[in-house]
């Protein structure tokens, strides 16, 4: 008789191992924007570079993450890709990243009126000039490239295995918390991201990785959908002012992203009973 595949093991990654991921996601985003500031002799990142930086860092740490802690596994399996969620979290994911998307809009909003910062004239510069093509290129990876490459590495590979080891809370938050690091640079995004990366890590808890990428996306697609409708999001209006959500709007996406959240643990909890 042939020998036995052993089976995957999930309890490889330890918190350390944890951290030094994220840690190369960082170094990863970190070169790309270098090579991109020295290729287009500028001093600060472009924002196509920034993008595609934030895309490639958590690709590496996930490149490394599979040959170091899943070597045995295929890529599908060890990210949970193959796994479809329950139709009830998919759905509940998507509603609660939809709503929170404009809340948290405005909550990055206050972050720059709270602590200014001005942009350096060669940023300012490239959003200027940007053409069609790197519009449709920051929006694409805006959208759907820099969610997916996130929740892959931290909500596909790292919530699950760090769940044997710390629970599903202590797993959600640590999880969580390394998503944040590549935002030591700008930290006006960190309260934002991190409510981000708790809603997916809850949805991941309840569906799977599927559920969590549902989260990101809506979150992000949802401000751009309401801009291409005509209707305000926060930010600069057309007459200069600055737009925020009114107290109201932002008591009610809330609420109902709360809601959701709160039906994604039901589900978690009882997919784990």
């Amino acid at each position: 008789m042939g020998a036995e595949t052993p089976p995957a093991k999930t309890d490889r990654l330890t918190v350390g191992g944890a951290v030094l991921l994220a840690l190369i996601a960082i170094s990863g985003f970190m070169t790309v924007g270098l090579l991109g500031q020295m290729l287009k002799r500028q001093a600060m990142f472009d924002p196509v570079t920034g993008v595609v930086a934030l895309v490639v860092g958590p690709l590496v740490a996930l490149f490394v993450a599979l040959v170091r802690y899943a070597p045995e596994q295929g890529t599908a399996a060890a990210l949970g890709l193959d796994r479809a969620p329950p139709g009830a979290a998919l759905l509940l994911a998507v509603v609660a990243g939809a709503a929170v998307g404009l809340p948290l809009d405005d909550l990055v909003l206050r972050m720059f009126e709270l602590f200014p910062r001005k942009l350096a004239p060669a940023t300012e510069a490239a959003l200027a000039e940007a053409g069609a093509v790197s519009e449709v290129a920051l929006l694409v990876g805006l959208v759907l490239a820099i969610p997916l490459a996130h929740e892959l590495l931290y909500r596909g590979f790292m919530q699950p295995r760090l769940t044997t080891r710390l629970g599903v809370w202590g797993a959600i938050g640590t999880a969580a918390l390394l998503h944040c690091g590549e935002l030591f640079m700008n930290p006006h995004y960190l309260p934002s991201v991190f409510v981000i990366a708790v809603l997916s890590g809850i949805a991941a808890y309840a569906g799977g990785v599927w559920a969590a990428v549902a989260v990101h996306v809506g979150s992000q697609a949802t401000p751009v959908l309401v801009s291409l409708a005509g209707w305000l999001v926060p930010g600069p209006g057309e007459a200069g002012e600055v737009v925020h959500l009114t107290p109201a709007w932002a008591v009610l996406f809330s609420g109902v992203a709360a809601l959701a959240a709160g039906g994604l643990v039901v589900i978690g909890r009882r997919r784990a009973a």
